[in-house]
């Protein structure tokens, strides 16, 4: 069903072409979308422009950035089915949330999580997002490694400004650029009550070759002993690594 915004419509076109995996005609395209043929159009070629489609005699289908954002989909999923377990046990060490995420350049991508319990389920339902926008975020525990790889992204949020969200977050430059330092020099980061009062944030990096994944802890500052919860994260990370590699393909 067409519900005429263009998000919706983008992925309208992706999911049929997803569905129907080989080339389809723009007749067809308009037929099973429900959307105006002119906007199909419109839409499907900036989209091959994009190389997020590709187009030839037969019609439209999914494009070469696609088809590789579903095999880092694919590696992410087993890394995290890999890692889920390891987060369990380290949530019942530190009753804080564990988790495992994919970083950018923007952010990072949590994939994987241990909130099952229900006070931590309820949190994450309301208030944790999927994915953390470093530009929104700078100060968590895993932006501030993002901007020890990234120190473009941190240059232009600092002149843009540090935003607040709470009265602990640090929104002097020099303080923040001094915890990011730190971060560079020791693989790991904390915040505390920054994002959210009552809360706070570890994270440390798994290290070659997967150093674009970031291993963490967020709990309640009353139920999780920081430096004890810090020291169990760290503990964490070799036995994940050595579990990767033994699956690597």
């Amino acid at each position: 069903m067409d519900d005429h915004t263009v998000t919706g419509r983008v992925l309208a076109i992706l999911d049929v072409l997803a569905e129907t995996g080989a080339p389809t005609g723009l007749a067809k395209l308009t037929e099973l979308t429900g959307i105006p043929k002119p906007s199909v159009r419109r839409i499907a070629d900036d989209l091959v422009r994009r190389r997020l489609l590709e187009r030839d005699l037969a019609g439209y289908q999914l494009g070469p950035r696609m088809r590789a954002f579903a095999r880092t989909a694919e590696r992410l999923a087993c890394k995290s089915d890999l890692i889920r377990p390891f987060l369990h046990e380290l949530h019942q060490r530190t009753g804080a949330i564990a988790w495992v995420a994919h970083t950018d350049a923007t952010g990072y991508l949590a994939i994987a999580d241990s909130a099952h319990d229900r006070p931590q389920g309820r949190f994450m339902a309301r208030e944790w997002p999927t994915r953390f926008e470093y530009d929104t975020f700078p100060g968590m525990a895993g932006a501030q490694l993002v901007a020890v790889d990234h120190p473009e992204a941190m240059e232009r949020v600092l002149r843009r400004g540090l935003p607040r969200h709470t009265p602990r977050t640090i929104t002097l430059p020099g303080r923040y650029e001094a915890r990011v330092r730190q971060a560079a020099e020791t693989g790991r980061a904390t915040e505390y009550e920054e994002a959210r009062l009552g809360w706070w944030c570890g994270a440390i990096r798994l290290g070659p070759p997967h150093d674009q994944l970031i291993l963490g802890v967020t709990g309640q500052l009353n139920r999780a002993p920081v430096p004890q919860a810090m020291r169990r994260l760290e503990a964490a990370r070799d036995p994940i690594v050595r579990e990767l590699a033994a699956h690597a393909s």
